[in-house]
């Protein structure tokens, strides 16, 4: 525990040490509705079920004219006591001009014993590839504005040599989940770090631009505060190059016993970027989740406070699904 609370001291260190902004990669505000997208670490580490299927839906920034769409399908399962095997597709589009598409296989591995009952380690890693394209077509550039107006007919000065680039993904993560059924609060910690490999990603052949390797630090604690009711409160730290994203946050799962229906809640800011509310229920096979970012930063004034709507369906199947249903 002294060498985990250390080595949790020495992250806090190096991420705050950034400057505050905001990520390049595509972000979710539901950003653990698929866990294998949060961290290799948790592909296959689950008990509840023989695999898990998710899938997730975010829209934003329509209010500007121009939306931006993410979506996601992920599937894992554990092939024994000891290991996890998933993967996940992942499409970041923003308003038609570039888009972002990871395919990418994952695999997990359990350290501690299994059926180990105080807490569980994981390591995973991510293989993959990440397509990225653009449609110059679309664009404006300064050299097309003329005495105040905007001529599309001249010519923009840039020399794109490819629209597409093809690059290869390797990610790692690490995990620590508390499960002392004795104890009311059982904490959870991970890092997970991503584009290891820092690949070439220029559409121009000559240009030495580099896709930043981004570090994602994830953690909080489930608290019983009675048989019906735990508290998650939780944060998220990402930084990528000199852009960083910090999220704290807190979700209520409430249990209607009678109805056999978990209601959850809760509410997380995105510094010096959005109010995020977010309300689902978990029923049978089934985890629903709506959410909404009300955005405070400096677009305000023209996004009006509007900021991504997201949708996400967790489901956990079994063999014996038919009879789960009923």
């Amino acid at each position: 525990m002294k060498k985990l609370i250390t080595l949790i001291i020495v992250i806090f260190a190096v991420f705050f040490s950034a400057t505050e902004s905001y990520s390049q990669d595509a972000h979710l505000s539901q950003y653990d509705a698929s866990p294998v997208l949060l961290s290799p670490a948790f592909t296959g580490m689950f008990t509840d079920a023989e695999y898990h299927m998710a899938a997730q839906f975010r829209n934003q920034w329509g209010a500007l004219g121009s939306k931006y769409t993410t979506t996601s399908m992920a599937y894992d399962m554990p092939i024994d006591e000891k290991w996890g095997v998933g993967g996940y597709i992942l499409d970041d589009d923003a308003a038609k001009y570039f888009n972002s598409f990871s395919f990418i296989a994952s695999g997990a591995y359990l350290v501690t014993a299994p059926g180990y009952s105080k807490y569980k380690l994981t390591v995973g890693m991510n293989l993959g590839f990440v397509y990225k394209s653009t449609k110059t077509d679309f664009m404006t550039f300064d050299n097309q504005w003329s005495d105040g107006n905007f001529d599309p007919d001249l010519p923009s000065g840039e020399a794109f040599e490819k629209n597409h680039i093809l690059m290869p993904e390797v990610s790692i993560g690490f995990n620590y989940t508390a499960t002392d059924n004795e104890k009311d609060v059982n904490p959870y910690a991970g890092l997970a770090v991503y584009h290891c490999t820092n690949p070439k990603e220029s559409f121009m052949n000559n240009a030495e631009s580099r896709l930043p390797i981004k570090f994602v630090f994830h953690g909080g604690a489930i608290i019983e505060t009675s048989e019906v009711l735990k508290i998650d409160p939780k944060f998220l730290i990402m930084r990528q190059r000199n852009a960083m994203e910090i999220t704290p946050g807190v979700r209520f799962h409430y249990l209607m016993e009678q109805q056999k229906i978990t209601i959850l809640a809760g509410t997380h800011y995105r510094i010096k970027d959005a109010f995020i509310f977010e309300a689902g229920l978990e029923y049978r096979n089934f985890t629903y989740k709506i959410s909404y970012d009300f955005n405070t930063s400096e677009l305000r004034p023209y996004s009006h406070g509007k900021g991504g709507l997201e949708f996400s369906v967790l489901f956990r199947g079994n063999k014996s699904l038919a009879s789960s249903l009923l």
